[in-house]
């Protein structure tokens, strides 16, 4: 297994490094519903908060919540918890330990999916450089790491609670662009959202392939589509 450190983008120190001109292409995932499954951090864990305020409680706040703070900030999950619950005038130190416990307790049961591991050695073996783009919180990220093992197999982590931006912001994608070494068509963008990892990276000049495992097709025009990650060999080369 790879023991080289990834390098890990934050906005307050870049390296900048150049890439062998023999490497043709960067290739960036996202990481849930990607490359595991996502954390229930929503109604499972928040289902404390909807108990004991029914009157407060709307899902679509949450969601954008956490994304504006668990995943935007590095801190506590404890911390980021209290900030959500402050945005609906809630305060009540229980609570939070229970969703807290609840939310990590999520994190800690996440998997790979099946294919995961051999498409990155795969894409390795091929001779692509490999990297990681995710909304996430700290502990998400920490979490799955630890469990998965996940940071051998890239050479650049782009997490949104270390940068400060959330994909689809523009901010991320440049940023990248600034500090990877390569730009526009040289990378693709890998993942399961029409709007975060297709369509995004697109409008930054990205290559980018949609993974719709279920086949849904939700999306028709958005090609390339793939319903494994065993498929992207034959995308790429």
């Amino acid at each position: 297994m790879r023991q080289t450190v990834p390098k890990l983008f934050t906005a307050k120190h870049v390296t900048m490094r150049k890439l062998s001109k023999k490497v043709t292409k960067l290739v960036f995932f996202d990481l849930w519903e990607t490359l595991v499954n996502e954390p229930l951090t929503s109604e499972a864990s928040w289902e404390p908060f909807a108990k004991a305020y029914p009157d407060k409680i709307s899902w679509p706040n949450i969601h954008t919540l956490i994304a504006e703070i668990a995943q935007r900030k590095d801190q506590s999950t404890e911390k980021s918890t209290k900030e959500i619950l402050a945005n609906f005038g809630v305060t009540d130190d229980l609570l939070v330990a229970e969703i807290g416990k609840r939310w990590e307790y999520s994190c800690d049961q996440v998997a790979l999916f099946s294919e995961t591991i051999e498409a990155l050695l795969g894409l390795r073996k091929a001779g692509f450089k490999l990297g990681l783009i995710t909304n996430t919180s700290r502990y998400g990220w920490e979490a799955t790491d630890k469990r998965c093992l996940l940071s051998n197999h890239f050479d650049y982590l782009a997490l949104s609670f270390a940068l400060g931006y959330v994909k689809p912001e523009p901010e991320i994608f440049d940023f990248i662009d600034r500090t990877s070494g390569f730009s526009g068509g040289e990378i693709v963008m890998v993942g399961d959202s029409y709007k975060n990892d297709f369509k995004a990276p697109r409008g930054r000049g990205w290559g980018s392939i949609l993974l719709d495992r279920f086949n849904a097709n939700k999306y028709p025009e958005a090609k390339p589509v793939i319903q494994s990650l065993l498929q992207l060999q034959d995308t790429l080369l």
